[in-house]
């Protein structure tokens, strides 16, 4: 099995310089803002929104539990993950670096086939609600 460095994944030193160099360039340009408001938009969309909209307050409660328990837990991995393996790439590169390509590969495919679904999913849902609720007599 051949070994990976953990410092730079580029293949010589002057890659890894040009690397270094180059990311030297890059202006963080999210804050925390801007990404708590990126984590709600990704989660919280039509039909969450509907769930919520007929559970009434107590699903508030609920939704504030839920991000204590998993978003909070969730964050703090993914900070310290990539404070570790400071490398672009994210769960790519931190399961590559752990268990190997193969692994990495696995994951990198699985994220890839995993957003159209549950985007896809969640869209074909909310129509089937909106034809059932407009179009289909009681």
């Amino acid at each position: 099995m051949a070994s990976v460095r953990p410092v730079e994944l580029a293949p010589d030193a002057a890659t890894a310089q040009r690397s270094r160099t180059e990311r030297s360039k890059l202006r963080r340009e999210l804050g925390r803002l801007d990404a708590i408001c990126l984590l709600i938009a990704a989660i919280v969309v039509l039909d969450t929104l509907g769930a919520v909209a007929t559970g009434g307050a107590q699903t508030l409660v609920w939704l504030a539990v839920v991000a204590v328990l998993f978003f909070v837990p969730a964050g703090m991995v993914s900070a310290e993950l990539g404070a570790a393996f400071p490398n672009q790439g994210g769960p790519y590169v931190w399961t590559r670096l752990a268990f190997g390509r193969s692994a990495g590969s696995l994951v990198s495919l699985v994220y890839f086939v995993e957003t159209p679904v549950w985007v896809g999913g969640s869209a074909a849902i909310t129509c089937v609600a909106v034809v059932d609720r407009l179009l289909v007599p009681p």
